[in-house]
């Protein structure tokens, strides 16, 4: 990634890199900065606020209305669709068995069993026609209820989408690692917030008058070196922390297993498998607690 003094915060800004969770701000900066460049930096910082206050304040909401809308939307299109194929399809299938419960009858050669069920099955199919009517009509009522209100919840999810994109922060987190998100706001905001006050720092050692050029350079390489310094030893201390809450954890797990060893070899001397079942079960829930 470039310095500041190569293209200008503002043009680093919508780079990927600075809103990145990893991104360490004292790489774009350099000790020959000057006074007017760390001025126009602290400016761009400055103007910066209210769109990343805006953008956090409205992005939730925002957001969490777009996606009910488009899941809302999936839903109805969906619904549409089931109710487009299935569409009397159960009065046809009673039809379609009652035609074939009819032929059976004929083929019986019974006279009083067709006497008898031919007048129910025709009222059966009467029956079905007209199911199949009313359903088709309720149908077609509900699909025509679904396409009405189709445009409006477009219209909507456009709305909102627009609302989104006219939010300013936008145009700097666009081309983030993790997309225009409330994470990539965030890390915009921090890596602002981390660089402020280190311009300031420099803003004083460049202002200051009564210091050689020669020392004014020097002290911003201080400045810098003991910032990347903060940095290093913060993930240092970080990283010996997790080596030893790891080391601690094998300590407790072996401690654990010679616990368990023990228990198991002196109840088994005795003779007592319960109290082998019994003091097994008791370490392991001793392991497991000390593990949380």
């Amino acid at each position: 990634m470039q310095t500041i003094k190569e293209a200008g915060l503002k043009n680093l800004l919508n780079q990927p890199e600075f809103s990145d969770v990893d991104f360490n701000v004292s790489t774009i900066l350099t000790s020959d900065l000057t006074a007017q460049e760390i001025e126009d930096s602290l400016s761009v910082i400055r103007s910066l606020f209210d769109p990343i206050a805006e953008f956090l304040n409205k992005y939730d909401n925002l957001s969490e209305d777009l996606d009910k809308k488009e899941k809302n939307a999936k839903k109805t299109e969906q619904e549409k669709e089931n109710l487009q194929s299935n569409s009397g399809l159960i009065p046809v299938v009673l039809g379609i068995l009652g035609f074939g419960a009819a032929a059976m009858i004929l083929q019986s050669g019974n006279i009083t069993t067709v006497r008898t069920f031919i007048p129910l099955l025709i009222l059966l199919e009467m029956g079905c026609g007209i199911w199949k009517f009313l359903s088709t009509a309720a149908t077609a009522k509900k699909i025509m209820a679904i396409e009405i209100s189709e445009p409006k919840l477009k219209q909507e999810i456009n709305s909102l989408k627009q609302q989104i994109d006219k939010l300013s922060l936008i145009n700097y987190i666009r081309n983030s690692k993790y997309g225009v998100s409330k994470l990539s706001g965030l890390l915009f905001a921090q890596h602002l917030l981390q660089l402020e006050p280190i311009l300031k720092k420099m803003l004083v050692i460049a202002n200051d008058k009564d210091s050689t050029a020669s020392n004014r350079l020097l002290a911003m390489e201080n400045l810098l070196y003991l910032m990347q310094k903060q940095k290093m030893d913060k993930e240092m201390l970080e990283d010996n922390r997790r080596a030893n809450e790891e080391r601690t954890q094998a300590i407790r797990n072996v401690e654990n297993a010679v616990r368990v060893q023990t228990d198991l070899q002196y109840w088994q001397g005795q003779g007592n498998e319960q109290f082998v079942i019994n003091a097994y079960a008791r370490n392991m829930h001793r392991s497991y607690s000390q593990d949380k």
